[in-house]
């Protein structure tokens, strides 16, 4: 595991609203090992080293959970043994047209991959340097786009949707020897040798 990109974070974890403080086996923040310029192979590296703390998890009793803004008032995302601090994994990449799926209705302009800690605010600053902007944000703009995506908590607009319309597929860790890029048969996005060249690195990331 590259020590640059993996950082123990202590024994105690609170949310951002400090509503408890959980004890647990360690909390390790997760980077990309150069934060500063988003890459693919750098990309592939923290798919890498996910996929090491998974396995490394699967070995002790406690469990793994991923963490995001730590917006939640509750211990929804709370466990006792491996909290892993996915926040500080903020890359976005642009889509171009030989990524993109030949039948996906979508401009590839208008498609960006995001990776789960980027926050609502750090993509639409991003968005806002090509003219472009997501349709809503919702209540706030804090929340990580995993967390607002999978949750949808945070509002919508009238014949727009909420966040979690805007996505078209998911790049998921599953474990420590697979990966997924997950779409919509019905809805194709990227072509097929995305998931294979692009974010596969020692196994391939398959496409569902």
């Amino acid at each position: 595991m590259s020590p640059s990109s993996v950082a123990d974070g202590g024994s105690v974890w609170a949310p951002w609203h400090e509503s408890f403080a959980q004890p647990l086996r360690r909390l390790v923040d997760v980077w990309n090992d150069n934060p500063g310029a988003s890459s693919f192979a750098s990309y592939r590296a923290t798919t890498a080293d996910l996929q090491l703390l998974i396995a490394e998890s699967l070995q002790r009793p406690e469990g793994i959970r991923g963490l995001g803004g730590g917006w939640s008032w509750s211990k929804v995302v709370a466990c006792g043994g491996t909290l892993v601090n996915t926040k500080p994994l903020n890359y976005r990449f642009p889509f171009t047209s030989a990524v993109v799926h030949p039948d996906c209705p979508i401009e590839p302009g208008n498609l960006f991959l995001a990776q789960c800690g980027c926050s609502i605010a750090e993509l639409n600053r991003y968005l806002f340097e090509k003219g472009k902007s997501l349709k809503t944000s919702g209540a706030s703009n804090g929340q990580t786009i995993a967390g607002a995506a999978s949750t949808g908590t945070h509002g919508a607009a009238i014949d727009v949707g909420a966040i979690p319309d805007f996505v078209r597929a998911i790049h998921l860790v599953t474990g420590p020897d697979r990966h997924v890029w997950i779409e919509r048969e019905s809805r194709p996005t990227a072509a097929d040798h995305l998931a294979e060249t692009r974010l596969a690195e020692g196994n391939k990331a398959r496409k569902k």
